[in-house]
């Protein structure tokens, strides 16, 4: 078990708790303290019975999850988020997948249905996330760290996490495509569910969707020269992400022209109908009017995504976006019809 954590001793408390209950003394937890200053992971690792690896820098989760896997020999590693609960049987169901069939390089999860934040802003973002994993394709083309396991020589063979991708977030995903690249098949297995222990505010969860997901995914398709139909960059979330983009235009427009108001409330409308697989869970969870509440935190969160376009694009074509920043498979690297 590789367990990345900045500032997070209270969530790891309760991380490394249900990891070492569920999964027995035997289990090797790794904990990579990426230069905290104000907690001490080492007194809540040695707690929980693991070792902490502490990093003289704060360098960001990839940095710091590769350098659990060296620090581990291990054949297959499995990567837990410092603010995720898994659920018993969870790890040992990674364990098992990838022990069932030699092509599969790496397996993740879902959040399940009760996160643990009380707030609004938090239960919806967590349960959108668990929907999109939820609907998503068994067979799939990107991976996750906040649950997710990975045979070490796949691992290897793709070139580990991308320091490039470390303060920016996406390098799970980038990780999952190169696993693809060398040959390795990833499947998402819904029955490994987990707790997000996150607390999400409005203004850290616009912040986080242009600036930790929407821009440097977006940069990271750009550098590998097309877009990867999986998760939620299906077809529906692009066709909302473009109308999220046309909400707050015609907006303003409606100030000048207020016919472009009506066009707004049907552009959201037609949000709503995109996303209707979503809200109807977000009744079946919490209810008509937690899932009224939904329709327009998802024009929120498409307009988010849209506004993340023009900032990568920009980024990509004055030089400072992802190409030939990227971690690449080593010359001599594993695949898997090479070795797996």
């Amino acid at each position: 078990m590789v367990v990345p954590c900045h500032e997070a001793a209270r969530d790891l408390d309760r991380c490394l708790g249900a990891l070492r209950a569920h999964n027995g003394p035997g289990l090797e937890i790794v904990v990579v303290d990426d230069a905290s200053t104000r907690d001490d992971p080492a007194e809540v690792a040695a707690r929980h019975g693991a070792r902490c690896l502490r990093l003289e820098r704060n360098a960001g989760p990839a940095v710091a999850r590769n350098a659990g896997v060296e620090a581990t020999d291990g054949s297959v590693v499995v990567f837990i988020d410092a603010d995720v609960v898994v659920h018993e049987g969870t790890i040992a169901l990674a364990v098992d997948t990838l022990d069932g069939d030699a092509t599969l390089g790496a397996c993740f999860g879902s959040y399940d249905a009760y996160p643990a934040a009380p707030g609004f802003w938090s239960q919806f973002r967590n349960l959108y996330h668990r929907w999109v994993h939820q609907r998503g394709d068994a067979e799939a083309s990107t991976f996750w760290t906040g649950c997710g396991a990975v045979r070490r020589v796949a691992f290897e063979a793709a070139g580990g996490f991308s320091a490039a991708l470390s303060r920016m977030g996406m390098e799970d995903i980038d990780l999952g495509y190169r696993l693809r690249d060398t040959g390795w098949r990833i499947r998402l297995v819904r029955e490994m569910e987990c707790t997000h222990l996150k607390h999400w505010r409005f203004a850290s969860m616009v912040r986080t969707d242009i600036f930790g997901r929407g821009v440097p995914w977006m940069l990271l398709l750009l550098a590998r020269g097309g877009a990867e139909a999986d998760l939620n960059i299906d077809p529906r979330a692009r066709l909302a992400t473009l109308l999220g983009g046309a909400l707050p235009l015609l907006a303003l427009a409606g100030l000048a022209w207020p016919p472009a108001f009506a066009i707004a409330l049907g552009a959201g409308g037609l949000i709503a109908l995109l996303q209707w697989g979503f809200l109807r869970e977000a009744r079946r969870l919490r209810g008509t009017a937690f899932a009224l509440a939904c329709v327009p935190a998802l024009w929120v969160f498409f307009a988010c995504c849209a506004v993340s376009i023009p900032i990568a694009l920009l980024r990509h074509v004055t030089g400072r976006g992802l190409a030939g920043r990227l971690a690449t498979p080593p010359a001599s690297g594993t695949s898997a019809s090479g070795g797996g």
